[in-house]
């Protein structure tokens, strides 16, 4: 069976932000689990600023906070064991 083991670049290192998933199982599930991940982290770190850019600029903060966590995925360390 082979896992992955998802670990968010940033400065410092947090465990619960790990996120390890079976490559088997990469169904919708486990998906959203790391789009929330995503999406939490840009929250905490860029959220005042991207609501007030929404607001100014007439955008739906929802849809691109969704975009911004999908781009967030790829600046994730992926640790594959097989």
């Amino acid at each position: 069976m082979a896992t992955i083991l998802v670990l968010p670049m940033r400065a410092y290192f947090n465990p619960k932000d790990m996120v390890q998933i079976n490559f088997n199982h990469l169904n919708e599930e486990a998906q959203e689990r790391l789009l929330k991940l995503a999406r939490q982290q840009i929250e905490a770190t860029d959220g005042e600023a991207i609501r007030e850019y929404c607001s100014s600029n007439g955008i739906d903060y929802e849809e691109l906070m969704e975009e911004e966590a999908i781009k967030k995925l790829y600046t994730y360390d992926y640790i594959f064991k097989i």
